[in-house]
Protein backbone atom coordinates (compact mmCIF):
# COMPACT_ATOMS: atom_id res chain seq x y z
CA UNK A 1 0.00 0.00 0.00
CA UNK A 2 2.88 2.19 0.26
CA UNK A 3 4.49 4.31 -2.96
CA UNK A 4 7.79 5.91 -3.04
CA UNK A 5 8.92 9.19 -4.63
CA UNK A 6 12.37 10.16 -5.17
CA UNK A 7 12.76 13.79 -6.08
CA UNK A 8 15.70 15.07 -7.80
CA UNK A 9 18.54 14.27 -9.99
CA UNK A 10 21.57 13.02 -9.61
CA UNK A 11 24.20 10.88 -11.16
CA UNK A 12 23.04 7.37 -10.53
CA UNK A 13 19.40 8.37 -12.02
CA UNK A 14 19.77 6.03 -15.30
CA UNK A 15 20.88 3.66 -13.33
CA UNK A 16 18.21 3.80 -10.58
CA UNK A 17 15.68 3.85 -13.27
CA UNK A 18 17.14 -0.10 -14.68
CA UNK A 19 17.04 -1.32 -10.81
CA UNK A 20 13.55 0.00 -10.26
CA UNK A 21 12.56 -1.73 -13.73
CA UNK A 22 14.35 -4.73 -13.05
CA UNK A 23 13.28 -5.13 -9.56
CA UNK A 24 9.29 -4.77 -10.66
CA UNK A 25 8.76 -1.59 -8.94
CA UNK A 26 7.21 0.68 -11.19
CA UNK A 27 4.15 1.23 -9.74
CA UNK A 28 5.48 1.13 -6.18
CA UNK A 29 8.61 3.80 -6.85
CA UNK A 30 8.33 7.20 -8.77
CA UNK A 31 11.34 8.91 -10.02
CA UNK A 32 10.27 12.96 -9.82
CA UNK A 33 12.28 15.86 -11.70
CA UNK A 34 13.15 18.78 -8.97
CA UNK A 35 10.38 21.06 -8.36
CA UNK A 36 10.03 24.78 -7.21
CA UNK A 37 6.64 23.68 -5.71
CA UNK A 38 7.58 20.79 -3.01
CA UNK A 39 4.87 21.28 -1.20
CA UNK A 40 2.77 18.96 -3.10
CA UNK A 41 5.00 16.14 -1.70
CA UNK A 42 4.89 17.31 1.35
CA UNK A 43 1.08 17.17 1.90
CA UNK A 44 0.88 13.35 0.08
CA UNK A 45 3.71 12.05 2.11
CA UNK A 46 4.08 10.20 5.52
CA UNK A 47 7.28 10.44 6.08
CA UNK A 48 10.61 12.02 4.85
CA UNK A 49 13.65 9.82 4.15
CA UNK A 50 16.93 11.85 4.08
CA UNK A 51 19.78 9.36 3.09
CA UNK A 52 22.20 11.66 1.63
CA UNK A 53 25.53 11.17 3.52
CA UNK A 54 26.84 14.90 2.52
CA UNK A 55 24.25 17.33 4.32
CA UNK A 56 24.55 20.60 5.64
CA UNK A 57 21.78 22.58 7.29
CA UNK A 58 18.99 20.44 5.77
CA UNK A 59 16.52 23.02 4.56
CA UNK A 60 14.25 20.42 3.29
CA UNK A 61 13.69 18.78 6.74
CA UNK A 62 12.74 21.91 8.81
CA UNK A 63 10.31 22.01 5.30
CA UNK A 64 8.85 18.83 5.94
CA UNK A 65 8.55 19.37 9.32
CA UNK A 66 5.85 22.28 9.10
CA UNK A 67 3.55 19.88 6.82
CA UNK A 68 3.94 17.16 9.99
CA UNK A 69 6.28 15.07 8.50
CA UNK A 70 8.99 12.54 10.61
CA UNK A 71 12.54 12.30 9.06
CA UNK A 72 14.43 9.01 9.15
CA UNK A 73 17.73 10.78 8.57
CA UNK A 74 21.28 9.20 8.28
CA UNK A 75 23.66 10.92 10.62
CA UNK A 76 25.90 12.56 8.36
CA UNK A 77 28.40 15.36 9.51
CA UNK A 78 26.01 18.42 10.58
CA UNK A 79 22.61 19.37 9.51
CA UNK A 80 20.25 16.52 10.88
CA UNK A 81 21.31 15.76 14.63
CA UNK A 82 20.98 19.79 14.29
CA UNK A 83 17.06 20.01 13.80
CA UNK A 84 15.62 15.80 14.19
CA UNK A 85 15.07 15.20 17.83
CA UNK A 86 16.28 11.53 17.44
CA UNK A 87 12.84 9.16 18.57
CA UNK A 88 10.48 12.08 18.87
CA UNK A 89 10.57 13.78 15.50
CA UNK A 90 12.02 10.90 13.87
CA UNK A 91 15.08 8.78 13.42
CA UNK A 92 18.31 9.04 13.00
CA UNK A 93 20.32 6.04 11.89
CA UNK A 94 24.04 5.56 11.63
CA UNK A 95 26.23 6.52 9.10
CA UNK A 96 26.02 4.08 6.21
CA UNK A 97 23.75 1.47 7.96
CA UNK A 98 21.43 0.30 5.59
CA UNK A 99 19.83 -2.54 7.48
CA UNK A 100 19.41 0.33 10.51
CA UNK A 101 17.49 2.41 7.89
CA UNK A 102 15.37 0.26 6.54
CA UNK A 103 14.30 -1.00 10.55
CA UNK A 104 13.77 2.56 10.73
CA UNK A 105 11.03 2.73 7.46
CA UNK A 106 9.82 -0.02 8.31
CA UNK A 107 9.18 0.71 11.54
CA UNK A 108 7.34 4.17 10.77
CA UNK A 109 5.04 2.15 8.16
CA UNK A 110 4.01 -0.37 10.56
CA UNK A 111 3.20 2.13 13.10
CA UNK A 112 0.83 4.76 12.31
CA UNK A 113 0.15 6.18 16.12
CA UNK A 114 4.35 6.24 16.43
CA UNK A 115 4.34 7.82 12.85
CA UNK A 116 1.95 10.36 13.47
CA UNK A 117 3.27 11.06 16.90
CA UNK A 118 7.04 12.14 15.12
CA UNK A 119 5.22 13.81 12.81
CA UNK A 120 3.18 16.09 15.43
CA UNK A 121 6.44 16.74 17.52
CA UNK A 122 8.07 17.57 14.04
CA UNK A 123 5.69 20.52 13.35
CA UNK A 124 6.07 21.49 16.80
CA UNK A 125 9.65 21.94 16.67
CA UNK A 126 9.65 23.66 13.49
CA UNK A 127 8.63 26.81 15.11
CA UNK A 128 12.18 26.65 16.23
CA UNK A 129 12.98 27.95 12.50
CA UNK A 130 10.43 30.67 11.96
CA UNK A 131 11.51 34.35 10.56
CA UNK A 132 10.71 36.02 13.76
CA UNK A 133 13.05 33.38 16.22
CA UNK A 134 15.19 33.14 13.96
CA UNK A 135 15.29 37.40 13.73
CA UNK A 136 14.98 37.19 17.53
CA UNK A 137 18.40 34.91 18.47
CA UNK A 138 20.20 37.35 15.67
CA UNK A 139 18.94 40.90 17.34
CA UNK A 140 19.86 38.93 20.96
CA UNK A 141 23.66 37.81 19.52
CA UNK A 142 24.35 41.73 18.45
CA UNK A 143 22.90 43.42 21.32
CA UNK A 144 25.16 40.60 23.65
CA UNK A 145 27.85 41.92 21.74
Amino acid sequence: DWHLDIVGEGPLASELKVTIVHLGLTKSVSLLSPSSDVSKYYKRSSMLLVTSLFEGFSMVIIESSVYGLPTISVDCNYGPREIIENGKSGIITPYESDDEMVAAITRLMDNDEERKMMGENAKNMSSRFQEQEIMKQWTDLFESL
